[in-house]
């Protein structure tokens, strides 16, 4: 529908080019009318049950044709059968002349209580009668798997810490699953490296391994999310005091997160992102070890929401 829409608008303003210079007399007519998807991807969740997938044919006036689908196998992780079923197997869209829009219905097999993986069916329009196929001639449809082993721990998450600059901070982040391994999360804000800084240019997602009992979640430092401030790739790094002065250590150490109670974790270590020259440009968390000399425990705190 938002195609029939921007042909609309199209045609709006040939008309006022026409009412402009009456001898530009353009024609419309349904030569150029095509079939699309309306978009090029949901999600649902693997109990969703039946769902509909749009298809719109584009014209000026609504047209009788009919529009040809398959799945795309090759690209497919979903199989017919055994992860859905169409509630019509022809394979066919039937436009009566007096529609825009049909769908193509899918029944999904509710598979809760059983870990597969997310799963993916992509639909291709094949041909259609009369009309063009459109650019967004493919669709992609997740199932989500409701039954991560590490449900417990996925979603989203209230910080609270300490920061050198700043003082008490409090901010949300999320933790999400790996597309394939299921004992890796990804935080996306292990540190509130926008506070001070007011934009960065890239991700800043770190992975970190889940224990098997899910009692720590442990992240190397070194990584490089993807973020730049204008001075090189941030580096997810651990900080500390010594001497009056602050050092980073980037590579061959962790940082642990460790439960404490269902739906918390906490860590005493100092979290920081700094870019390749070791310039701060991000949030600096300090924790128990800094504040040692002043026998105050600063600890960083994610309380799940």
């Amino acid at each position: 529908m938002k195609i029939y829409y921007r042909i609309l608008a199209i045609m709006a303003a040939a008309a006022f080019a026409v009412a402009c210079d009456p001898n530009k007399t353009p024609e419309f007519n349904d030569e150029d009318a095509f079939a699309s998807f309306d978009k090029a991807s949901f999600a649902f969740n693997e109990t969703a049950g039946t769902i509909s997938i749009p298809v719109t044919v584009a014209s000026i006036n609504p047209l009788k044709t009919s529009v040809t689908y398959e799945v795309d196998t090759e690209n497919s992780t979903a199989v017919v059968g055994e992860d859905f079923s169409f509630a019509d197997n022809t394979g066919v869209l039937a436009f009566s002349g007096s529609e825009r829009t049909k769908t193509i219905d899918i029944k999904l097999e509710d598979k809760s209580g059983i870990y597969t993986g997310d799963k993916s069916i992509v639909i291709k329009l094949k041909s259609a009668v009369g009309v063009n196929v459109g650019a967004e001639n493919s669709c992609r449809i997740s199932i989500l798997d409701l039954d991560h082993p590490l449900a417990d721990i996925l979603g989203d998450y209230t910080v609270t810490c300490t920061d050198y600059y700043n003082g008490a901070v409090s901010y949300t982040m999320t933790l999400s699953k790996d597309p394939d391994d299921i004992t890796i999360v990804w935080c996306n804000a292990l540190a509130p490296v926008c506070l001070t800084a007011t934009e960065a240019d890239g991700p800043m997602d770190c992975w970190g391994k889940v224990s098997e009992d899910h009692s720590t979640i442990t992240f190397e430092i070194g990584q490089k999310p993807g973020a730049d401030f204008g001075y090189g790739s941030l580096v997810l790094c651990e900080w500390y005091l010594q001497g009056g002065g602050l050092y980073v250590n980037s590579s061959g150490d962790s940082i642990v997160l460790t439960k404490t109670a269902d739906g918390t974790f906490t860590t005493d270590f100092d979290i920081a992102f700094v870019d390749d020259q070791y310039v701060w440009k991000g949030g600096l968390l300090f924790g128990k070890k800094w504040n040692a000399a002043n026998g105050t425990d600063y600890v960083i705190t994610w309380t799940k929401k």
